[in-house]
């Protein structure tokens, strides 16, 4: 699931996608410390 992430944010650009990647990313985190 990571792996896809991290491919996705090669494809993708723009801060507005960065933003939500980033905010994604956070609620990953909270979720695998759940």
């Amino acid at each position: 699931m990571r792996v896809k992430l991290f491919q996705l944010r090669g494809m993708l650009s723009g801060p507005r996608i960065l933003y939500i990647h980033t905010y994604i990313y956070m609620l990953i985190q909270v979720i695998d410390h759940i």
